[in-house]
């Protein structure tokens, strides 16, 4: 059958064959490069005469070169953020490639686990469970690519039971430039209203009706979810009901830092490695209560702040007892909050392994705590004595 020859045969092709094809596939790709890049970088290429020629010109003006320009690039890979209601995961997630192959291309020591902290360090409480299915993979699998994987399953799973929403493309501006002109109003309804005998509108659309209907439902206040305050008295509007995230506390007068965790239902102690402190929203609880001013940080860049904390007891279900220091008081927090750092900085000879779906707590080497891992909320729920409740 006629048609171009089979790859084997191309090496018996002219030179002079050989040499156009290659000059046509430059020019292409000098082509995709041009539309590929904006107006402004064409300065760097005029004098390139080869796609190749050109790509080295842009990676080196815009390749940090000096210790100035690889500390900028430090600088703007510990200031990310991600802003989920502007921008969708799988495009944050390319801009954070982006920026971690510009470090270890300029020699930076950054690690895959350094890499894969930050990464999930950068997530909001909606993708925390993530974290504790990252930490128990085992080691060779931990890594940017497989953490973002999992990422990315998560966050269309959430799209899809509605834990998230779309992120809003363009901002201010674009939707203001999309919005309908104020001329462009909907044309007047012939006839009247079968409602309210008014021209102009329909029974659908009179505002008469809806004003009755609105009246007519029962007046009642629904129980509310536990919504964190910010320091000027406002609520945040981001928790669910059947959540509550943890967060990092600090005192009031310093800058604030950033946790994601989520929490369970009512009575129950959630064991956490996020968080930087024990906290808990029950003052029956609690003893030896004392003030103090730590500022609560959530993932959201809300805040609320703590003023009492004390100490606390806890019995778990291997019969060994669990005394909790510096537990703050988080107003209308439904659960207990078990800090992992807190709790290994403060006893040396307490271990932590988390293993698929437990998480063992151990000290000098004997087990005293269990806590088994949620099925559906993925976080891990301590194993308690049924007396201690």
């Amino acid at each position: 059958m006629a048609g171009s020859p089979p790859p084997s045969s191309r090496g018996n092709e002219p030179s002079a064959a050989t040499d156009t094809r290659t000059l046509a596939d430059d020019e292409k790709a000098y082509g995709l490069l041009i539309e590929s890049i904006e107006t402004s970088q064409y300065q760097y290429i005029e004098h390139a005469t080869t796609a190749n020629a050109a790509y080295t010109a842009l990676s080196d003006h815009h390749e940090p070169k000096t210790k100035v320009d690889r500390l900028a690039l430090l600088s703007d890979f510990y200031g990310m953020s991600w802003n989920m209601k502007q921008e969708p995961l799988p495009e944050f997630l390319a801009r954070y490639d982006v920026v971690l192959r510009k470090l270890r291309d300029s020699d930076q020591s950054i690690t895959s686990g350094m890499a894969v902290d930050r990464l999930l360090q950068l997530m909001p409480w909606e993708l925390r469970h993530v974290t504790h299915q990252v930490m128990a993979l085992p080691t060779l699998r931990t890594t940017v690519a497989h953490v973002r994987t999992m990422l990315e399953t998560e966050y269309k799973a959430a799209l899809a039971i509605g834990a998230m929403t779309p992120a809003r493309r363009g901002g201010n501006d674009d939707r203001a430039l999309n919005a309908r002109d104020k001329d462009a109003r909907t044309p007047r309804r012939e006839g009247n209203c079968n409602h309210c005998g008014k021209e102009g509108h329909w029974a659908e659309e009179c505002r008469s009706k809806a004003r009755e209907e609105r009246a007519a439902k029962p007046k009642g206040r629904r129980k509310q979810p536990f919504r964190p305050k910010k320091d000027n008295g406002h609520q945040a509007s981001y928790a669910r009901e059947e959540y509550l995230f943890t967060a990092n506390d600090t005192p009031a007068h310093l800058p604030d830092s950033t946790a994601m965790s989520v929490l369970d239902s009512q009575h129950q102690v959630i064991v956490d490695s996020g968080a930087s402190s024990h906290m808990t929203g029950d003052t029956s609880n609690l003893r030896d209560i004392s003030d103090c001013n730590r500022s609560i940080t959530v993932a959201n860049r809300t805040r609320t702040v703590a003023t009492k904390k004390g100490t606390m007891s806890i019995t778990t279900s291997l019969g060994a007892v669990l005394h909790l220091t510096d537990v703050l008081l988080v107003d209308g927090m439904p659960s207990t909050l078990l800090s992992i750092p807190v709790l290994m900085e403060r006893n040396v000879k307490c271990g932590v392994t988390f293993t698929k779906g437990q998480c063992k707590i151990t000290f000098d080497g004997k087990p005293i705590a269990l806590a088994t891992l949620h099925p559906t909320q993925r976080v891990y729920l301590l194993e308690r004595d049924h007396g201690d409740d």
